[in-house]
């Protein structure tokens, strides 16, 4: 406590001498940047020498200092008085650039005593923005602070780094940074939702496509949060590597920007996989195919490998990361080739995809445009820090959007291709009742047969009976049996040719029977991703349209070929008693001669037992008048 005593009382006695030092007059500017301050290579100082010890010597701060050739030290202290001559104090934020690792020390006039702060690029502080430091400028009075800058760095550079300090007021620092928390919220909250709606569409239809759009939501997901340093909040890992440019600035390469290239790999990898499958380039185009999936790789392998470049061998360089830009950009380029070449060659989808391609790009370039071409001419303020955050968010949302809309347009193709499996299913459907009612009449054919073939053999046993009784009839009745032998080999031969129609037919049925199963899964799987109501309704038209279709005037000819040949002239008898009935009647005359039901006859004529009985009732009516009329 003592020693805070004296370093106060020290601080009040050199106060007068930093008047002298021309303090910095502070404005009434959102934002403002200065070099007026002092610098003192630091010689492993403590900070009481550097307050107490007045041989310590300022100097007027450089407009640039080469840290390679002065390598007095790899610390600077930094010396600054602000004067705030209004009747306020004044709350604002201080930077020190350059921004590796600072520490500001501040007089803290209500606990009587100095503090320290550190932050940086180096330094794991959890803010999203480094090197920003809160200060507090008392109405009417000089406020001054020292900082140690660490130039570690720097001091292996090739060029001059300037050294300065920023302020802006604090409800300007705060708006950005409620504004940056708003922006990334509500970015990864339709992010999220759209993830979590298409999750549940690949878990429906099983289409990779959407399992690689998943794959681009996340990628925008890491890129988003770590574009502007939302990382920094959540991963305290910290490492640097710096180049410093000719006129003075320098790119650095930390921790975020490992994340940040890990994001546009996802992208990458996700929109040129979406594009293969989406455009179907190993069907259509393969050679594309093949190209795409190579530069993919190359560009996939170059980011790893600069990664561990500059983290392993700690070598940054500019132009390498300008040549993975270039990679990015021939990868785009490729995809958006694709899509061109795809429409060209009449492929419906590819308008879609050309459009969530082309539309995130010109939304970015707009943006460009505008920033470059309004906000600098108005001015540096909170504005132009604003508009080109929204690039980025603004850009993947476009795209997150243009490629759901892409997801319609195959949702509909897959509607397409639902209508058509539903017309190959109604025609085997049609062939299917013809194969089952060619069957009918076979298997009615064959009973007939077997009644022929039982009534020969109960012949014979006769014949050969009388054979035994009538010695005398021998050649004739050899003659009898020996007819009777043929027909029974005839109608053996007949029986086993409708035999083997009917086995031919029964596997042909199988077979169709089986297609149409497959058929059949296949539209309930469509129709059970498409839930439409009207898709439904169009579904149980076709297929009611499809039992009720009976192929029956071809069977009735084959029919009445084969009924003449059990029942000659039956028909050319029924015709001449009663020539006024119609086909129908006539038909139905035939059945009921077969001693046939009302059922078996309703399911040839596909009608109702019913209307079998009316039908009848009809006929008995006619052919009674026509005998009364005889």
């Amino acid at each position: 406590m003592k020693l805070n005593y004296v370093l106060t009382l020290l601080f009040v006695l050199n106060i007068s001498l930093l008047f002298a030092q021309n303090p910095l007059l502070l404005k009434n500017k959102d934002f403002e940047r200065t070099q007026n301050f002092e610098i003192l290579p630091d010689k492993n100082y403590t900070f009481e020498q550097i307050l107490t010890d007045t041989s310590l010597v300022f100097i007027k701060n450089p407009e640039e200092v080469d840290f390679q050739k002065t390598k007095e030290s790899d610390y600077y202290w930094v010396r600054c008085s602000i004067k705030n001559n209004s009747p306020y104090s004044k709350q604002m934020y201080l930077s020190v650039f350059p921004t590796i690792e600072n520490t500001l020390y501040t007089f803290d006039f209500e606990n009587n005593t100095w503090t320290q702060t550190t932050t940086g690029l180096k330094v794991a502080d959890y803010q999203r923005q480094p090197n920003v430091f809160p200060c507090l400028f008392r109405a009417n009075s000089i406020t001054t602070f020292f900082t140690k800058v660490n130039v570690e760095y720097l001091s292996k550079q090739p060029y001059p780094v300037p050294i300065t300090l920023s302020l802006e007021k604090k409800h300007v620092f705060t708006e950005k940074e409620q504004f940056m928390l708003i922006l990334w919220i509500s970015t990864c909250s339709v992010l999220v939702f759209f993830f979590l709606y298409n999750t549940y569409l690949f878990f429906i239809f099983k289409d990779r496509v959407y399992l690689y759009y998943l794959i681009i939501l996340i990628g925008s997901l890491i890129y988003i949060t770590s574009v502007r340093n939302h990382t920094n909040i959540f991963l305290p890992i910290k490492w640097l590597s710096i180049e410093v440019m000719s006129n003075g600035s320098f790119f650095f390469f930390d921790s975020n920007a490992v994340v940040i290239r890990i994001g546009l790999i996802l992208i990458l990898m996700g929109i040129t996989k979406f594009t293969c499958l989406y455009l179907k380039l190993a069907t259509y185009l393969p050679l594309w195919n093949k190209i795409l999936t190579y530069l993919l790789w190359i560009c996939v392998c170059y980011s790893f490998l600069l990664i561990g470049l500059i983290l392993g061998a700690n070598y940054y360089n500019i132009y390498l990361l300008f040549l993975e830009n270039l990679l990015i950009g021939i990868v785009i380029l490729s995809i958006l080739c694709v899509g061109i070449l795809s429409a060209i060659k009449g492929y419906k989808p590819a308008k879609y995809f050309l459009i969530a391609n082309a539309f995130p790009l010109l939304i970015t370039v707009a943006l460009v445009i505008y920033f470059f071409l309004y906000e600098i001419v108005n001015g540096i303020g909170v504005k132009v820090y604003l508009i080109p955050s929204l690039a980025p968010n603004i850009a993947i949302l476009s795209q997150t959007l243009a490629f759901a809309v892409a997801l319609v347009a195959r949702v509909n193709l897959i509607k397409d291709q639902l209508k058509e499996k539903q017309l190959e299913s109604q025609k085997l459907e049609a062939e299917n009742e013809e194969i089952l009612a060619r069957n009918k009449y076979i298997e009615l054919e064959n009973e007939y047969i077997m009644t022929d073939m039982i009534t020969a053999v109960n012949n014979k046993a006769e014949l050969e009976e009388k054979m035994k009784v009538e010695i005398n009839q021998k050649e004739e009745l050899e003659k009898r049996i020996e007819q009777e032998a043929k027909q029974k080999a005839d109608l053996q031969a007949k029986l086993e040719a409708n035999q083997r129609e009917l086995t031919a037919n029964s596997l042909y049925l199988y077979q169709k029977n089986e297609m149409l199963t497959n058929l059949q899964k296949q539209i309930g799987n469509l129709s059970y991703k498409d839930t439409t109501t009207q898709n439904r309704e169009g579904i149980r038209e076709i297929k009611s349209t499809i039992k009720n279709d009976l192929r029956l005037e071809s069977d009735w000819d084959n029919f009445k070929v084969h009924f003449e040949e059990v029942h000659p002239n039956f028909f050319k008898e029924l015709n001449e008693k009663y020539p006024t009935l119609t086909k129908y009647e006539i038909r139905l005359s035939a059945y009921y001669h077969l001693n046939m039901t009302a059922k078996e006859i309703a399911t040839l004529l596909n009608i109702n037992p019913s209307s079998v009985h009316k039908s009848r009732s009809r006929l008995n009516k006619k052919m009674e008048a026509i005998d009364k009329e005889n």
